[in-house]
């Protein structure tokens, strides 16, 4: 019966991944993020046009943490994570969940899933994409085991932001705004004073992660980072905490 039981909850989870990931993938705001995505793409091809002087991890990074880290990585999360709840509960479609024999858990994890394998998708390319145009022309061939650091930086991003935003979504009856306020005054202002309060940002701790993975170019010679392995441990405890308050926050959700 446990066995049983244990398939049905897998079953239901994975019917939710996938509507969830359906749902997103095809909705007009896509196509918007994948234009913003496509920004560091048409940089890097202005660059390679150009006579260029700057050596191309540095050209790379600084687009990395200008465009992808503080705008790019906030914006796709900001936009796909806040509604995959939120909207649901306004247009009332989530009632039909909430009748069903489904632990709410299992709701929660799969939407979120969803939101996270959405934004691989829009966001993972684009890296790609970006650091191919600038390294296929000339770059040392040791820089191509950079790309995974810089891949594995962009998935832990979108992981911690998800976990907050959705949280928001899921407690707030219009998160949008506070949203806003954390990902462009948080985590952009706050995260770039050189002073003890940058490192409660997960921005810092995202590009103590970089700081980690590369030797050259702009995280190479940041001076407010910390431990690597250190980084890793708070960006997953905090999407752990943000995943059991959504948890909670979930259970005690009526519809109105």
């Amino acid at each position: 019966m446990s066995g049983e039981n244990s398939g049905n909850s897998m079953s239901t989870l994975l019917v939710i991944v996938s509507t969830t990931f359906r749902q997103l993938l095809f909705r007009k705001q896509i196509f918007l993020l994948i234009f913003f995505m496509l920004l560091p793409v048409v940089v890097a091809l202005v660059w390679i046009g150009n006579v260029k002087d700057t050596e191309p991890m540095v050209f790379f990074s600084e687009i990395y943490n200008n465009l992808y880290l503080h705008i790019l990585l906030l914006l796709v999360s900001l936009i796909l994570s806040v509604n995959i709840f939120n909207a649901e509960f306004k247009d009332r479609t989530m009632a039909y969940l909430f009748t069903r024999p489904v632990p709410r858990w299992n709701i929660y994890v799969g939407k979120f899933i969803g939101v996270l394998l959405v934004q691989f998708v829009v966001v993972l390319p684009s890296v790609l994409i970006t650091f191919w145009i600038i390294f296929a022309k000339g770059g040392p061939a040791g820089y191509w085991d950079d790309l995974g650091g810089f891949l594995i930086v962009s998935m832990m991003a979108i992981l911690v932001y998800s976990s907050f935003f959705v949280m928001l979504g899921i407690k707030l009856k219009y998160p949008l705004l506070i949203g806003l306020f954390v990902a462009f005054i948080w985590e952009i202002v706050i995260s770039a004073r050189s002073t003890t309060i940058a490192k409660l940002t997960a921005m810092n701790h995202l590009q103590s992660i970089a700081h980690g993975m590369t030797d050259e170019g702009y995280f190479a010679h940041l001076l407010n980072y910390g431990d690597t392995g250190t980084a890793f441990i708070v960006l997953f405890c905090i999407t752990g905490a943000m995943a059991g308050i959504s948890i909670y926050f979930l259970y005690g959700k009526e519809l109105e």
